[in-house]
């Protein structure tokens, strides 16, 4: 079976789609699909661009393809692709929603616009997976919609002895504004919080300020050191206003951290079906309160426990599920 995989992502941008990505064409491969990737560059093809397409020639493809994957966070921009390739070519269409183009901040006419040609294009796909509940809720009038979580590569499999509870926290994740790292540092930077130190992690994170001594500011760094990083922190916090799944969540569980986060549907999600962590409050005089009453009460999970979550995302789980799907066609 011949695959072919369109993306508009900037890479550099946006690490959980390209490390799905790699996943997915690397499991394609050995499983014996032929698998091409075709890139809608920003700047360099008018798809990336306009509402419309204008060259015919990015839009068919060659007969060969028994399948399009549209691996792109912002369908929206691909609708009259997608309805002109499949009226044409007549080709299976799949999607993987990455945090839809209508979770984002933009003007409420962009919102609406997006949201009018996402749906348009949805009734062309023949099959939707979906990388969070929220996306999952987003499209739940779509029948051809199911769950398929983003694999996480980064699962700590070695031997962990008990966390010492040592006030280190963690957060991993490219600097933009929705991970909204300013406002973490806020957090740390508040009186009652001196006696903890952050670690933050991360792609354009070097470009942060802080006079706070309890903040660390790494920026990217190799994954030996985060993984000495992560064994020797005792909680994962993430204040991101919007997160589609959130694979530094589960590979910080996997090291046995527990997750203080914001009130978004994934991270609520982790929070209630690992049972472990906790939703944090709006307002940062509250988080503070918050983390400090739960590590004073040392709320301990058992590591087995928050490992035995983690693994349930492991890029074999993926694999047996994309791998099912596909065959059924």
């Amino acid at each position: 079976m011949n695959i072919l995989i369109i993306t508009s992502v900037n890479y550099k941008q946006n690490g959980g789609i390209l490390t799905q990505q790699n996943i997915l064409i690397e499991i394609l491969k050995n499983n014996g699909f032929e698998v091409e990737l075709f890139i809608l560059n920003k700047g360099k093809n008018k798809l990336y661009d306009f509402y419309l397409p204008f060259k015919p020639r990015d839009l068919y493809f060659k007969k060969k393809y028994e399948i399009v994957l549209l691996n792109d966070p912002h369908v929206g921009r691909l609708t009259w692709f997608t309805l002109l390739n499949k009226i044409k070519n007549k080709k299976k269409i799949y999607l993987f929603s990455h945090g839809w183009i209508f979770h984002d901040s933009q003007s409420i006419f962009r919102k609406i616009v997006f949201k009018m040609l996402s749906t348009i294009a949805l009734s062309s796909i023949d099959k939707i997976f979906c990388v969070s509940p929220e996306d999952l809720q987003a499209v739940n009038f779509a029948s051809n919609a199911r769950l398929l979580w983003n694999p996480v590569v980064k699962i700590f499999d070695g031997l962990l002895n008990e966390l010492s509870f040592n006030g280190e926290f963690v957060f991993i994740g490219m600097n933009n504004e929705n991970k909204n790292l300013k406002k973490l540092i806020l957090v740390f930077s508040h009186e009652s919080m001196k006696l903890f130190k952050l670690h933050i992690i991360g792609s354009g994170t070097e470009q942060l300020k802080t006079l706070s001594k309890n903040v660390k500011i790494h920026g990217e760094i190799t994954d030996e050191k985060i993984d000495n990083i992560l064994k020797k922190s005792s909680y994962y916090i993430s204040l991101s206003k919007y997160e589609g799944f959130g694979i530094s969540i589960v590979e910080a569980m996997s090291y046995g951290l527990q997750a203080f986060l914001s009130n978004n549907v994934a991270h609520k999600y982790h929070i209630h079906q690992s049972k472990s962590g906790i939703i944090l409050d709006y307002e940062i005089n509250s988080m503070v309160d918050q983390i400090n009453n739960f590590v004073a009460k040392k709320n301990e999970v058992p590591i087995e426990s928050l490992i035995n979550y983690a693994s349930k995302y492991s890029v074999d789980v993926f694999q047996h599920e994309l791998l099912h799907e596909l065959r059924k066609t």
